[in-house]
């Protein structure tokens, strides 16, 4: 009778572990994030200053002394993943205010940083923005975070000052977009 209780709780442990592997299975049908490829930390990745106005400047805690400088919108510098990493871990604000720019979904996905950018991962997708059509530009603007927003409404001005941009129209839809104001009344 000992061998049958023993039989008993050895078949029941074996049922609760089946179950809980089964229930695991089961509760795991919310949406998985697609695992990481592995890339080469050394890889140089092309990073591009999204500031509008004035330098940019990072200054990396993993390799001391290291101090990454970009002069104005638009320049580039290559950095390597590694460092990429720690920037994201030691001053998460580069990746949260778009500070820079990087047009890779593979490196953005690794970083766990591609949540933060919306439709414009590059400067040129800031400039796609301003070529199109007015009634377009307001569903691309909302979604960009408010950092880009603004950059966007600073491009504008700029190009529309340069005579980039002779559409009046394009101007008033990024200024209703973003809700900020580019041409003074």
């Amino acid at each position: 009778m000992a061998e049958s209780t023993q039989q008993k709780l050895v078949c029941s442990r074996a049922k609760a572990k089946s179950d809980t592997g089964s229930s695991v299975t089961q509760s795991s049908s919310a949406p998985k994030r697609k695992a990481s490829t592995a890339l080469p930390l050394d890889m140089k990745v092309r990073c591009v200053s999204s500031i509008p106005v004035g330098p940019l400047v990072y200054t990396s805690r993993r390799m001391q002394g290291m101090i990454i400088e970009w002069d104005e919108f638009g320049s580039e510098q290559y950095i390597e993943l590694a460092e990429l990493q720690s920037m994201r871990n030691s001053s998460p604000a580069f990746f949260e205010n778009n500070w820079i720019l990087i047009d890779d979904e593979e490196v953005l996905h690794f970083l766990h940083a591609d949540k933060y950018y919306g439709s414009a991962k590059s400067i040129d997708d800031l400039y796609g923005i301003l070529k199109k059509h007015p009634n377009h530009i307001a569903q691309l603007v909302k979604t960009l975070p408010d950092h880009l927003k603004k950059t966007l409404s600073i491009v504008a001005y700029r190009e529309y000052t340069a005579g980039r941009i002779d559409s009046i129209g394009v101007i008033k839809a990024v200024e209703r977009a973003t809700g900020l104001s580019i041409l003074s009344n």
